[in-house]
């Protein structure tokens, strides 16, 4: 079996990335003294032969469902696979830290940031490797700039009951969410902590052109801020609790419409101006010395079929592979939306400030 999670301790609240990755060069001697609060890694020394690291996002859900797989790869590789799990913030800084110090890193980075992964590539710290046999199975799409596992989905979400409660209809884009009517009844995800988050903002400002008036609105509307998508402390959460005047705000379709289905009082809804896709991505370090290794786990573990219907079953969310069926309800590859990537990460400070400008 894999040895078990380890969650990295996170930086502080209001870093960004991009400023923790200007500074994880200045960190060399900090790094190698085994100053730095938040590692992984560092204390384990080199990895020792037939070991394979992996950083995983994922993992926080999929580990009942991965864990027999991994076993079954280490058996016929005569490995042992490490896999470490946290945010995305967490783990892309991490890897870019000691990868940058010469330390041990991990040989696997697959995380819900393809802005973060875009800039492993760029910085030329990380790899794209598609194996042969997946390149007919992958939507084109979704082998290029970086592989893609699955898409996470955000979307909106309310409660019926409380909204009928109140006398008001639902939302059916996101910037319904500026609509007075919905004040002291919002929820949303903080873009200075979570990845996600982050492109969502960057999708309203940049890709929709809302501005950053539609973030004052949301401000005016006493819009309540929670770190994470849950659980716990989900916007869902809060929707669904009796005891919480908030009723609407931004959510993970793969949580939600579960709910949804099993009677939770909690509707997904695929807003008209168009439902943001959150990829897991997969990239290799392109110092790893295990490359033939790494590609075999991308195959075998990340692309495995059961895996990839775990996903869709568990879940409700799309996954790449052109030959897996979606049920009903579940948005298609064709209609999720991108983020500029390359964008987000040239403006995350700035978003970053100005979001905390306004909300404090």
């Amino acid at each position: 079996m894999p040895s078990p999670p380890v969650t990295p301790t996170p930086p502080k609240k209001g870093v960004s990335r991009r400023r923790l990755l200007a500074y994880a060069g200045a960190a060399a001697v900090a790094g190698g003294a085994g100053l730095l609060g938040w590692d992984l890694v560092y204390n384990r020394g080199p990895p020792k032969p037939k070991t394979l690291t992996v950083y995983d996002q994922g993992a926080t859900f999929a580990g009942a469902a991965q864990n027999p797989l991994i076993a079954q790869f280490e058996s016929r590789h005569g490995v042992t696979v490490n896999v470490s799990t946290g945010t995305a913030n967490q783990l892309v800084t991490e890897f870019v830290t000691q990868s940058q110090n010469g330390l041990p890193t991990a040989d696997v980075v697959t995380v819900w940031d393809p802005v973060g992964a875009s800039q492993l590539l760029t910085q030329g710290l990380a790899v794209n490797v598609v194996p042969s046999s997946l390149a007919s199975k992958i939507l084109p799409q979704d082998q290029s700039p970086f592989l893609i596992q699955h898409w996470g989905l955000l979307t909106l979400a309310y409660n019926p009951q409380k909204l009928a409660q109140a006398g008001l209809k639902a939302p059916a884009s996101f910037e319904d969410l500026g609509e007075p009517a919905y004040a002291s009844k919002l929820s949303l995800v903080d873009p200075t902590v979570d990845a996600s988050a982050l492109s969502l903002l960057s999708y309203w400002i940049h890709t929709l052109g809302l501005g950053w008036g539609f973030v004052q609105d949301l401000k005016s509307n006493q819009a309540s801020i929670t770190p994470s998508w849950g659980p716990p402390n989900g916007p869902p959460d809060y929707l669904m609790a009796s005891g919480s005047p908030l009723a609407v705000g931004d959510a993970g379709f793969g949580r939600v419409y579960p709910l949804q289905a099993s009677g939770q009082p909690i509707t997904a809804v695929i807003p008209s101006d168009g439902v943001l896709g959150s990829p897991q991505v997969v990239v290799v370090s392109k110092a790893t010395e295990q490359q033939a290794l790494a590609e075999a786990y991308i195959e075998e573990v990340i692309f495995n079929q059961q895996l990839l219907d775990w996903w869709v079953t568990q879940h409700d969310l799309p996954v790449s592979t052109s030959d897996t069926s979606l049920p009903p309800g579940i948005p298609s590859r064709e209609a999720i939306q991108d983020v500029d990537y390359a964008w987000t990460f040239q403006n995350e400070l700035s978003l970053q400030l100005q979001w905390e400008q306004i909300f404090g």
